[in-house]
């Protein structure tokens, strides 16, 4: 089921929030230091590089989130299901995601 931006807020998913770049920051430190990690476990651990790659996805997805002003709701019973969701389509061209 296709869902814009605005069945998205309707529905409790998200919510506007004002912009706060060094979250974003931060949130993109965190997705570059666990790549970096992720390739230094390639070799030893595949799960645990596995690992470290999903959450950079996850925190980059969160960090793109944030730099537009709408966060997943904290109540939210399933939040990568949100993020996953939103970013399954291209980010801003449709404004239309698969949720």
């Amino acid at each position: 089921m296709k869902m814009n931006l605005g069945e998205f807020l309707k529905k409790g998913k998200i919510e506007k929030i004002p912009v706060d770049r060094e979250q974003v920051g931060k949130l993109l430190g965190v997705a570059k230091r666990d790549v970096g990690v992720a390739e230094h476990l390639l070799s030893v651990n595949c799960d645990a590089s596995f690992m470290h790659s999903y959450n950079s996805v996850l925190q980059s997805a969160r960090a793109l989130m944030f730099s537009k002003g709408y966060n997943r709701l904290k109540t939210s019973t399933k939040p990568r299901l949100t993020l996953w969701g939103l970013f399954s389509r291209s980010w801003p061209a449709s404004r239309t995601w698969t949720g």
